[in-house]
């Protein structure tokens, strides 16, 4: 059947998308790195079809740079992306942040503190995915509180585009009980019901991630440049 197929098709989409994404967050493909279509089809084991559409996907999503007549690359990271990503992010995730708080339950805040601890659990078990995961769930968990459907249409695009730049930045940010204490903070403001503070607790842990983050970026920046001159 033709519906069938066309369902069986979007699976392998689905399969071709999320496996690309993974390897480009790893970092196994590179930031600049050429997607050649036969070679990743051979690799995922499927037609050149599905894996062309799920290169287009990535490439809404800001991870792959496809260009006329010079194919597809895994997007660069740098300090200009990384900064009008995170302004756009702060803008969104805090007017998120500030919506929830002020009608934010004690069973969010239950919920949520669930979360944060299997946060914690994950990473201390040298779990990073798990750990990721839950980060995940605290963030947008709080951002669905603020019953905004184009906020939650838009903020985890933009969270997702992020994750390369969150995965440099985990040697780099400070120690997971410093990161549970921001997030601890956030979380207790909002239970507070004070969108303000809650809404600067979040900011502040955004710019920090930010800041260390175009630190490490700009040090290779700068290295590239050197390199080219010499």
């Amino acid at each position: 059947m033709v519906l069938r197929r066309a369902a069986e098709d979007r699976t392998l989409v689905d399969v071709a998308t999320r496996k690309l994404r993974e390897v480009i967050l790893s970092g196994e493909l590179r930031p600049g790195e050429q997607l050649v279509l036969s070679e990743l089809a051979q690799e995922l084991s499927m037609s050149v079809m599905p894996v062309r559409e799920a290169i287009g996907r990535l490439q809404a999503e800001g991870l792959v740079d496809q260009r006329p007549h010079r194919g597809a690359r895994v997007s660069p990271v740098s300090t200009a992306d990384l900064e009008d990503l995170y302004v756009v992010r702060i803008a969104l995730e805090t007017l998120a942040t500030r919506e929830a708080a002020a009608k934010f339950a004690e069973e969010d805040y239950e919920r949520l503190s669930g979360v944060l601890e299997e946060y914690v659990r994950a990473y201390e078990a040298k779990d990073a995915a798990r750990g990721r995961e839950m980060h995940s769930q605290f963030h947008l968990g709080i951002y669905e509180l603020s019953g905004s459907l184009w906020l939650m249409r838009t903020i985890p695009a933009l969270w997702d585009a992020a994750d390369r730049y969150r995965r440099l930045s985990a040697t780099l940010r400070g120690t997971l009980r410093e990161r549970y204490k921001e997030h601890q903070h956030i979380l207790e403001c909002c239970r507070q019901r004070d969108p303000e503070a809650a809404s600067a607790a979040l900011e502040e842990h955004l710019r920090k991630t930010m800041m260390v983050v175009k630190a490490e970026i700009g040090d290779q920046e700068r290295v590239s440049e050197d390199e080219r001159e010499t």
